[in-house]
């Protein structure tokens, strides 16, 4: 009997421990609503996964035919919640691209996991035929729909989907975005070839854009391909350096880009040869002992031009570091060496140490970057030349010392982005451009995105006059890009920011087009 009692007794305490730890882990209910984007129609049947930032087990459920999901004792933390439906793009929690990084939802007993929303865009199809240049049907042929993007403020071609044709030559690319596409169709097994792009054209330039709407079928979309052959361009390279390479880069690159090839310039000669070349714009890159340059190149169908590129010998710069303040740690300093295009090169300065700057003659921004919370770049001058701001034209008499100022106090900016109807605005960009004298200095541009709150903080800003943006959907990079800023800089909204200062400010979230 007594026994029996022990036992009983041990049960009851265990009971009670594994009660005491059910209430140490809070369980918690996640609910929510699936809706159609731009209806608020419900979507039902939509398969909504949520699932632990750092696990790899997720929970699954459906949503009801009012389009409302829920999930119970799901544990605290941080999780991703998102949902998948036919017909539909996937919808991922606080995303408005592919491209945007996940809002996670924090779980809790006082975390906000209820009237959660999933919006879905109900998905885009085009259809269409590739055939040869005869009239034959061209089966297993690739076939991409690719979307104009930026990388790093420059256009650039996504590759957003991938098919392959069927025996009849026909293709079906499903689950696009809306948005504006461009289609080509390419051989995947000879890539002495060029692609073609609708409508039957070779040249990207060329090539008609089609706009996809959402939840639309497209059909028609019928490619006469031209693969034309490439051809073989040809040079010399002068250089003074021990060995010299060249490759060309499209002057619009592709996202995820192909590996560049190169190849070698002949030492005794300076001779080169490229062979496949498709016709079109190209930047030509000539590179000897880390010395770099850039010349724009357009290949047509016919035989080009035999091209004379000289690399002409460096102009050496010494530098001097000095900081606004005594730091115990200097930082160490990099110098990010802009030849017009999007050509970088960097020299390193270790804990203050000197570098030697060494430039070919040519006009270059040259942007010094280290941490920015502890310092940033406020004066660079050689002589009376304001390098920072106006840039360096170098030519083989230039010489001098890079006097180099670098501030360590600077500002903050925080706030919180609203939409049109006032709502907060989660997961948008927000951009801080400088003003447009200071548009040339791309250590100035900052960007960061709101929390689920619509809040955000900007640190580490240098002192001066910016203009403050934020839009509800955007392309990456898209606002480094003057061309494309010409729509929305009147949308703007002003602010100064001084040593050391603390900034707040609202903004409106420019909506989508």
């Amino acid at each position: 009997m007594i026994r029996v009692v022990q036992l009983l007794s041990i049960a009851i305490a265990l009971s009670a421990i594994s009660e005491i730890r059910a209430q140490a882990i809070h369980r918690n209910i996640v609910e929510g609503a699936v809706m159609k984007s731009h209806s608020n129609e419900p979507v039902s049947n939509a398969s909504v996964e949520l699932k632990p930032v750092l696990e790899p087990q997720s929970y699954v459920v459906q949503s009801g035919s009012d389009g409302r999901f829920q999930f119970r004792n799901i544990p605290d933390g941080e999780y991703e919640l998102s949902a998948t439906r036919s017909g539909f793009v996937r919808a991922e929690f606080g995303k408005r691209r592919q491209s945007d990084p996940p809002l996670h939802v924090s779980v809790n007993a006082s975390g906000a996991s209820s009237n959660l929303t999933l919006s879905m865009v109900p998905s885009a199809v085009v259809v269409g035929n590739v055939s040869s240049s005869g009239g034959e049907p061209s089966a297993a042929v690739i076939v991409r729909a690719l979307r104009l993007t930026y990388r790093d403020g420059v256009p650039a071609l996504r590759v957003e989907q991938t098919v392959v044709t069927d025996d009849q030559g026909n293709y079906r690319l499903f689950s696009l975005m809306p948005g504006r596409y461009y289609v080509s169709a390419s051989l995947p097994a000879n890539s002495a070839v060029s692609a073609s792009y609708y409508q039957s054209t070779s040249s990207i330039q060329l090539a008609r854009v089609i706009d996809v709407a959402a939840g639309s079928t497209i059909g028609g979309i019928n490619i006469a391909s031209h693969f034309e052959n490439g051809i073989t361009v040809r040079g010399k390279v002068s250089f003074t350096g021990s060995a010299a390479s060249v490759e060309l880069e499209p002057r619009l690159p592709m996202i995820p880009a192909a590996i560049a090839s190169s190849v070698t310039v002949d030492r005794n000669t300076g001779a080169f040869s490229i062979p496949n070349v498709f016709p079109g714009e190209y930047f030509l890159n000539a590179q000897s002992d880390g010395y770099s340059i850039r010349i724009p190149l357009e290949i047509g169908s016919a035989t080009v031009p035999e091209i004379q590129v000289t690399i002409p010998r460096p102009v050496h710069f010494a530098t001097n570091i000095k900081f606004e303040s005594n730091l115990s740690n200097p930082p160490a300093i990099s110098f990010r060496i802009h030849a017009g295009t999007p050509s970088v090169e960097e020299f390193m300065a270790l804990n203050g140490g000197l570098p030697t700057l060494s430039l070919i003659p040519g006009d270059y921004q040259i942007t010094p970057w280290t941490d920015p919370t502890k310092a940033y770049p406020q004066s660079m001058r050689l002589g009376n030349l304001d390098v920072l701001n106006d840039g360096l034209h170098v030519d083989p008499s230039s010489e001098g010392t890079i006097e180099l100022v670098m501030g360590t106090h600077p500002g903050n900016l925080q706030g919180n982005v609203i939409s049109a109807t006032g709502q907060p605005e989660p997961n948008t960009i927000v951009v801080l451009l400088p003003d447009a004298a200071h548009r040339n200095r791309v250590d100035l541009f900052k960007d960061v995105r709101t929390d689920i709150q619509g809040r955000f903080k900007v640190e580490a800003v240098p002192p001066g006059d910016y203009v403050v943006l934020s839009w509800e959907d955007i392309e990456p990079t898209a606002w480094k890009n003057a061309e494309f800023m010409k729509d929305y800089e009147k949308f703007g909204k002003p602010i100064h920011v001084d040593a050391d200062g603390r900034n707040t400010i609202q903004v409106e979230a420019i909506p989508s087009r």
